[in-house]
């Protein structure tokens, strides 16, 4: 659910640009040539042109690694980059810093590993996804959309019969020609990607798996973009008919509205106790 922009980004930046066979390993950062990571000692302070070198780095490793959708650690960035010690978190809060203001990705920290994602809204013509990339995207959303309007959780028997009563799959097959294996997605790249979660049912009567949103999807898509599409579906019919749905879509919106200006959100709080 990121742009292409991310895309060709991460096809230019990958981890591994940086050195190939037949090449320098030095860098430019703001037409600057740096030192390579191996003559920068990881127990000094970093000059200027080092730390500059460092983010640059890490910012490319972070497009690098979004490609895969999955969850990255920060000794994993660190290892990568060959930056430790006191010197990596200054390294890590500039980057993060750089690839909210100069790309518009939000990164956040998550039980220790970090999720990238793309708030800018994809409304600009020119840019198109691949069929492959678009195609996943529709049957996520499709199944996103289920599990949310099924109360946030659905069993795995349920989500498949919504798929075969759209004819994206059959009785007899979960692979699609559009999509792919079906199931395979579901239990796999969905999931590992933190799109899915995949439990064990909290009812004791049946071993069959639940499905919920991941971390990715909570961050991705907005819930009002699943209700507005399955009004549009229901021929228009107004989204807070769904009351259940349509509560936990403000309570959503509220959070991220804190995530985003958590001061103001604190103030608001203070100014309402005040008032009372």
């Amino acid at each position: 659910m990121s742009s292409q922009r991310s895309q060709k980004r991460a096809a230019k930046a990958g981890p591994s640009s940086s050195q190939r066979p037949g090449t320098s390993s030095q860098f430019i950062v703001e037409d600057e040539e740096v030192l390579p990571a191996s003559q920068i000692s990881p127990n000094k302070n970093l000059t200027n042109q080092e730390h500059a070198h460092h983010v640059s780095n890490v910012v490319k490793y972070i497009l690098g690694a979004d490609h895969s959708k999955i969850p990255i650690t920060k000794s994993a960035i660190s290892k990568a980059v060959d930056c430790h010690n006191k010197n990596f978190k200054s390294v890590i809060d500039q980057a993060i810093k750089i690839l909210k203001d100069t790309f518009g990705y939000e990164v956040t920290d998550v039980d220790g590993k970090l999720f990238i994602y793309n708030r800018l809204k994809n409304d600009i013509p020119h840019i198109e996804y691949d069929e492959d990339v678009a195609n996943r995207h529709v049957l996520l959303f499709i199944i996103l959309s289920h599990i949310y309007m099924s109360g946030d959780r659905c069993s795995q028997g349920s989500l498949i019969h919504f798929l075969i009563r759209l004819g994206i799959i059959t009785d007899e097959s979960s692979r699609s020609e559009i999509f792919g294996n079906i199931l395979e997605l579901m239990t796999g790249d969905f999931v590992k990607e933190k799109y899915l979660h995949l439990e064990k049912s909290e009812n004791l009567d049946t071993d069959e798996p639940e499905y919920s949103w991941g971390m990715r999807a909570e961050l991705e898509l907005p819930r009002r973009t699943v209700m507005e599409f399955v009004s549009m579906m229901y021929r228009g019919r107004n989204i807070d008919s769904w009351s259940q749905q349509f509560e936990k879509m403000l309570q959503s919106e509220g959070r991220l509205r804190e995530r985003a200006n958590p001061r103001a959100t604190q103030n608001g709080r203070v100014e309402h106790m005040e008032q009372q």
